[in-house]
């Protein structure tokens, strides 16, 4: 089996859950709007929840097609997987402390070079995605983010 798809896949399947079941249930309902503040969270615990499960299946597929070139599971694949898991807990503890703007602009760097991302121009593309949802949020959607 594949097991990095295996471990990532079974993590965000757990946080998927947990966002799709924690997160709304904290969000006041709108009852004057079709469409209230919790669709966005359902949204996202849902679509994690369905990338988790393809990962899983293609690493379950890939195990069983490449059972001769199976990547060993070692601490070093566990540890990363965790890491990378804790990084974004602790992404999501520190917004409501520090405000979305500046932990936005420490993790998500952060987590790219977990991911080994090398070009530059992607960390420079951050600074107008961070802004950009920031704006999108307060202006036209009304959400108050931390």
């Amino acid at each position: 089996m594949k097991n990095k798809d295996i471990i990532v896949g079974s993590l965000i399947l757990v946080f998927g859950i947990f966002v799709m079941f924690m997160i709304p249930s904290q969000i006041e309902d709108a009852q004057s709007v079709a469409v209230g503040p919790r669709a966005f969270p359902y949204f996202c615990g849902i679509l994690l929840i369905l990338c988790s499960i393809v990962l899983l299946i293609q690493g379950i597929r890939q195990g069983n097609s490449e059972e001769r070139n199976e990547e060993k599971l070692d601490k070093g694949n566990i540890l990363f997987a965790l890491a990378f898991y804790l990084t974004v807990v602790l992404y999501a503890v520190l917004m409501h402390h520090l405000g979305f703007l500046m932990t936005s602009f420490v993790f998500l760097p952060t987590l790219m070079i977990m991911l080994g991302v090398r070009k530059k121009v992607f960390y420079i593309l951050l600074i107008p995605i961070i802004l950009i949802v920031y704006y999108v949020f307060q202006i036209y959607l009304h959400v108050q983010l931390p």
